[in-house]
């Protein structure tokens, strides 16, 4: 019995262990999520007057069209090595917005604390847009796509959703 138990506690301590390696390991690619967000702080590749492929190459964004969505793209292609897409398009600010799955992505509902890595979105009924999203670089500040560049603060984010990096 005492051996059963042992094992059983060296089961549960492994267990754990691992699970606080993949802990640390998704928490650096957050960190890497909102460094590469505020790498392009002024940028204007992703301001609506240009046109815009995404970084993999699947997806193109006309002029004219908002961009927010495929800056998240983007950022999260580059720093984890793969991005969320339906097959036609990046996630909208609407989907990300949305509690529906999202591969390696934890729903986070909207009164969650933001942290650096997250996607913070809105859902918002514009003409040209389903809402508004960006990635979180701090618990009060993201850096997103606008009009005309790429900046960081609140952007009318404030009640958003929070989606949370997780990992495969």
């Amino acid at each position: 019995m005492i051996t059963k138990t042992k094992n059983l506690a060296v089961l549960i301590l492994s267990l754990s262990l691992i699970g606080c390696n993949i802990d640390r390991y998704n928490m650096g690619k957050k960190d890497d999520i909102a460094n590469q967000a505020k790498s392009y702080k002024e940028s204007i590749d992703w301001a609506q007057s240009v046109k815009k492929e995404s970084t993999d190459g699947k997806f193109t964004f006309k002029e004219g069209e908002p961009k927010c969505n495929l800056f998240v793209y983007d950022v999260i292609y580059e720093a984890v090595g793969g991005a969320p897409h339906n097959g036609y398009h990046p996630h909208t600010a609407k989907k990300w917005a949305s509690s529906d799955c999202i591969r390696n992505w934890q729903y986070m509902g909207t009164s969650e604390t933001w942290q650096a890595g997250d996607v913070i979105a809105k859902e918002i009924n514009y003409t040209n847009a389903s809402g508004h999203c960006g990635i979180a670089v701090s618990s009060t500040e993201v850096v997103a796509a606008g009009i005309s560049k790429v900046s960081q603060g609140v952007h009318g984010l404030n009640g958003a959703t929070v989606r949370r990096y997780i990992g495969d």
